[in-house]
């Protein structure tokens, strides 16, 4: 890594979001006077500790996959564009790369019919969230391997009733308790050579500095509000 560049693999999950908690807690006390302010701050920052907390379960079963099964790694927090979005998790192994949204949403309950998701009733932008995650990856990482990389879209619910009438296109909706036994299941398409290229590409930050045209991130729970415990 050159001087001043954090080698990504030493990321944690869910580090981002909290960050970006913190920072809001920090903000929102200078500014106590602004009572009406505070309160919206407050439920803004609850959103990003909710979505932290989700990233860091999901990321416990993906350090599960790397533990039980061979060739598998994974990094989080990989930085899209300039405005402080991230894509919470990259997966690469056997069965291709994987680029991971989690999507938690306490006693909630998300509905997926095709492009269409619903989190308790309202509908959310996920799909193309997604979708444009796993093309930027792809893109970025094809270019630094030198060979044709296709990351799949795979977005995770944490502590949802998640109900699929069918999937959207080119992405796969998925409870976090299944997400391993869908990784480990997924046709072989790398080389252990192949993976371990991508993988060294990956977690370097000079690999993902393109910067691209995007919105400021929102809270990890979207703006369909669920029950927050």
């Amino acid at each position: 890594m050159g001087e001043g560049l954090q080698d990504l693999a030493l990321r944690r999950a869910g580090e981002g979001a909290l960050q970006v908690a913190n920072e809001m807690r920090a903000a929102a006390r200078t500014r106590s006077w602004l009572r009406r302010l505070f309160a919206l701050t407050s439920i803004e920052e609850k959103s990003w500790r909710a979505g932290a907390e989700g990233e860091r379960l999901v990321g416990a079963q993906l350090a599960h996959l790397v533990r039980l099964y061979p060739g598998w790694r994974v990094l989080h927090g990989i930085p899209v564009g300039s405005a402080g979005a991230d894509i919470d998790h990259l997966v690469i192994g056997p069965g291709g790369v994987f680029s991971i949204t989690t999507r938690h949403h306490p006693q909630g309950r998300v509905q997926v019919k095709g492009d269409v998701v619903l989190v308790n009733g309202q509908r959310v932008s996920y799909v193309r969230n997604s979708r444009f995650e796993a093309a930027y990856a792809s893109r970025l990482l094809s270019a630094a391997v030198g060979f044709p990389v296709q990351a799949r879209a795979l977005a995770v619910t944490v502590g949802a009733d998640l109900v699929v009438a069918g999937q959207p296109e080119g992405l796969t909706f998925c409870d976090r308790r299944r997400v391993v036994d869908l990784l480990r299941k997924a046709p072989t398409i790398l080389s252990p050579s192949q993976i371990m290229q991508l993988y060294a590409v990956a977690r370097h930050p000079d690999t993902w500095s393109a910067d691209v045209r995007i919105p400021s991130p929102r809270p990890p729970v979207d703006q369909a509000r669920s029950p927050l415990s």
